[in-house]
């Protein structure tokens, strides 16, 4: 943009500098032929006095021009390099104005400037010739400079409209709107155009040609008449140079010749010295030749052969006809003389008022017949242009029906043609457009009901959508906490199946040990129906004995005592049993509870057997009181009796009772006189004690291994023992129960200790022995009832436990399955969310479609409809 606007710019600047130079060229050209008598003076310093007062004023008028330029090209650009959009200081349509006003104000500008330079260098003139010319010549000098400005000025409109072409284009392509805008410029018709352009050229040229014919005529006529006088002007000169110029005498009657050969207003004879050419000699006084017109008869005057000639004073309007001749003085010095007859032109010019009227007569014919020629030539290439312009109105008003009749073979007939064929070509755009606008019509009505059920179903569907978008959401969430609570559940199934694996593995253990526990129990439950059977035969005995055997009987109140503990221990076992039986899903509870009652069976067997090797000890000190009780020794011997037969039925486990039975019979066998008996029984006692402690150690030693297999079992479930919480509280019941245990194993302590006190009692303790026997014997059963309830509650926790395995590994298989299964639904329900996504990205754009369907529906109805109106303007 910048670089079209230098380039205007500067075209425009060299269009006004060649402009002004060929019009000064011009100036001077027609100077040189209109005024002929100055060719014959110094030409050129007059037209360097002139171009050199008329150079200041001009370049001023020229600077003040190009300013004035600079400013309506510096407004137009700033508004060209305002970016489009923008607020710019001067609006399109000033900008426009001043391009289009261009044209017409700068060539304006040019005139003026012309006219005031031309003025300056008519002042010029004049200085450089000392005299103001006639006015005839000073009107004409200026009519010819103001029309050399004209014709300029119409070369410089034409010029600079081309130049200013591309800037207006680019303002109006920036704002289109201005072509429908009224700019109020003054209308110019192109008709005027051409006429004013045509009449200016064609007078200014007559103008020229008519002055130039007539000064050369008038020269010509000149010349003639002063050629006409030279022969008198030859006879005056030699009037006077007969006489010498240099004496006064001769010289005031040589001038009274010359004033008697002067008539007046017929002619002027002037006589002036080379070097005093101010003076006339005849006169004494200035004769006002101006130093140009005495110059140019000094030139012309020594170029000539004959010292003679004639030229026009164009100041005075005289035909000079001139002569010189030389005299000396009497020092010898010679001095030049010029004689001059200046013959009014006024008195001739009549000759030339035929030509003038002529002249004028042609002229203004000429120019009529230009103007008339012009007019017809502007009109004849302004009609078809008028009638092409009218066409066109036509057709933009819509009148298309008609045809533009009109046929030249110039760009005119060009430009008709085109149109012709635009007409042709529109009639037909005009009708396929009124049938496009009908099917727009139909296509309207049809696209309105389609986007209308589009509308509703896009609508319908993108409830729909949303529906199903917030279900599937929620769906999606109660996915999420299904596969948190699968996940949660498998990883608790997984733990559980673990410890399920290794508490079957401890159950399985459990029942082992209750096994070898239950076996133990039988043969300790056999030792205890012999030794049950001892005690009651050991009681029957000692019934008799009851006064001598005091300390026997506290010894049996001790170990009736002890057995006493047993059976509480045995109850305890029993509870222990029957907690385990009711609780057999807290399998370490129940095995730590058996192992610390295994631990207190012991304990209360250690006590028993203390008690009874106690009892062994304190028979032997009864052995020695009651020496003299001989009816003792028979019992003694039955029951030694009774120990083999109850030794050979328990076969291997009552070898302690055949040794008992041994003892009893050596004990017998040492007693003596009427202790005998008496030594026996009590032998027989410690025989049976004896055999009490083996079958007590062969049981403290089956609860020993099943402590130690209790022990495996608990160490087996430790892992489920430490899962379980509840494992603690019972444990810590169990040793609650332990320090009752412990209590009343003091308390047995204490009992024992007392049996020394109480072996008067003896009797008593036996029966009370026997009858804890039987009790014992009842526990025992009791006991080996519950061991056998315990090892069917293992065998079932056992099998429960392995269908609960198996039943964990199913769950765990089907959680795996499940969690799998909820993965790719959950896989799956985000897939489908996505799409759901989609679909409903997709059903928003059809629902905005539809709506922007509607709209360029809506659009389409009005531009229809204002298609129609429009298509009513056109005639076809």
């Amino acid at each position: 943009m910048l670089d079209m606007i230098a380039k205007a710019k500067t075209q425009i600047q060299h269009w006004i500098s060649l402009t002004t130079f060929l019009g000064i060229g011009l100036l001077i050209l027609f100077a040189l032929v209109v005024s002929p008598a100055i060719n014959r003076i110094n030409v050129f310093t007059i037209i360097g006095w002139t171009l050199g007062f008329a150079a200041i004023p001009t370049a001023i008028m020229i600077a003040l021009h190009f300013r004035q330029m600079g400013k309506r090209f510096q407004s137009i650009a700033v508004y060209l390099e305002t970016p489009a959009g923008a607020s710019a200081p001067i609006s399109g349509q000033e900008a426009l104005t001043l391009a289009l006003n261009f044209p017409v104000e700068m060539p304006a500008l040019g005139i003026l400037a012309w006219a005031v330079g031309g003025g300056a260098g008519m002042v010029g003139t004049w200085w450089s010739t000392d005299r103001v010319p006639a006015w005839a010549d000073i009107g004409s000098m200026y009519v010819s400079i103001l029309s050399s400005a004209v014709i300029i000025a119409v070369f410089q409109f034409f010029l600079f409209r081309r130049v200013l072409d591309p800037l207006v284009g680019e303002i109006i392509h920036r704002e289109p709107q201005l072509l429908d805008h009224d700019l109020r410029l003054r209308r110019t018709p192109l008709r005027m155009v051409m006429l004013i352009s045509i009449v200016l050229i064609v007078f200014i040229s007559l103008f020229f040609s008519t002055l130039a014919g007539y000064r050369q005529a008038a020269a010509t006529l000149q010349t003639w008449i002063g050629r006409s006088f030279i022969p008198e002007v030859i006879s005056l000169v030699g009037m006077v140079e007969n006489y010498n110029l240099t004496d006064p005498e001769s010289r005031v009657r040589a001038l009274e010749s010359l004033q008697a050969a002067s008539p007046a207003g017929q002619r002027e004879i002037l006589l002036f010295e080379g070097s005093h050419w101010k003076t006339n000699l005849i006169t004494g006084q200035p004769h006002g030749l101006p130093k140009v017109a005495i110059a140019t008869i000094q030139t012309l005057c020594s170029e000539s052969p004959e010292h003679t000639g004639t030229t026009y004073d164009p100041f005075y309007q005289n035909i000079s006809v001139f002569s010189c001749f030389p005299q000396k003085d009497p020092d010898g010095a010679e001095e030049t003389y010029y004689l001059v007859v200046n013959y009014p032109w006024k008195n001739y010019s009549h000759y030339l008022d035929n030509l003038f009227r002529v002249s004028l007569i042609l002229l203004c014919g000429t120019l009529v017949i230009a103007s008339l020629m012009a007019a017809v030539v502007a009109r004849d290439l302004a009609y078809p242009i008028k009638r092409l312009g009218e066409f066109t109105v036509e057709v933009a008003e819509g009148r298309i029906q008609e045809d533009v009749f009109f046929y030249a073979n110039d760009e005119v007939g060009d430009l008709a043609k085109s149109l012709r064929q635009m007409a042709k070509g529109l009639r037909a755009i005009i009708l396929r457009i009124g049938d496009a606008a009908r099917s727009l019509d139909l296509a309207t009505t049809a696209i309105t009901e389609t986007s209308q059920v589009v509308d509703r179903g896009a609508r319908g569907q993108e409830q729909a959508v949303e529906e199903a978008f917030t279900s599937l959401m929620e769906m999606n969430m109660n996915l999420q906490g299904i596969a948190e609570n699968v996940e949660t559940l498998s990883a608790g199934a997984e733990e559980s199946s673990s410890s399920i694996f290794q508490m079957s593995a401890s159950v399985k253990r459990i029942n082992e040990a209750m096994e070898s526990l239950n076996s133990f129990i039988n043969d300790s439950s056999s030792s205890i129906n012999q030794m049950t059977v001892a005690i009651d035969q050991v009681a029957g005995n000692v019934v008799n004995l009851s006064a001598i055997t005091e300390q026997t009987a506290s010894s049996m109140a001790e170990m009736d005592q002890a057995i006493r503990e047993v059976e509480l221990g045995a109850n305890e076992t029993a509870k222990l049993a029957e907690n385990m039986s009711l609780k057999a899903e807290e399998g370490m509870r129940t095995v730590a509870k058996t192992s610390e009652s295994m631990r207190q069976i012991a304990e209360v067997v250690r006590h028993a057997q203390g008690v009874i090797n106690r009892l062994g000890e304190r028979a032997e000190e009864i052995g020695k009181i009651v020496q003299v009780i001989d009816e003792v020794a028979s019992q003694t011997n039955l029951l030694a009796l009774n120990a083999a037969i109850i030794a050979a039925q328990a076969g291997e486990h009552g070898r302690g009772f055949a040794v008992v039975a041994d003892e009893i019979k050596q004990l017998a066998d040492r007693t003596a006189g009427s202790t005998r008996e008496i030594t026996l029984l009590i032998q027989g006692v410690q025989a049976e004690s004896e055999q009490a402690v083996g079958a007590v150690q062969a049981g403290a030693k089956s609860v020993g291994e099943g402590i130690t297999l209790a022990e495996q079992a608990r160490d087996s479930l430790g892992k489920i023992v430490e899962s379980t919480v509840q494992a603690t509280n019972r444990v810590k019941e169990i040793a609650h129960a332990s320090q009752e245990q412990t209590a009343s194993s003091r308390q047995v302590s204490q009992a024992i200790d007392q049996v020394a006190d109480r072996v008067n009692q003896i009797s008593i303790s036996t029966q009370e022995q026997s009858k804890g026997g039987a009790q014992i014997l009842k526990a025992t059963d009791e006991m080996k009832q519950n061991s056998a309830q315990v090892k069917r509650t293992t065998e079932e926790q056992l099998q429960g436990s392995r269908l609960i395995t198996k039943s964990i590994e199913n769950i765990t298989d089907m959680l795996f399955n499940i969690n799998s299964a909820q993965q790719e639904q959950k896989k799956g329900s985000q897939l489908v969310i996505q799409l759901m996504e989609r679909i409903k990205q997709v059903t928003q754009q059809n629902v905005d479609s539809a709506n922007r369907l509607r709209e360029v529906v809506r659009q389409l109805q009005e531009q229809s409809t204002s298609l129609r109106s429009e298509m009513t303007r056109f005639k076809v």
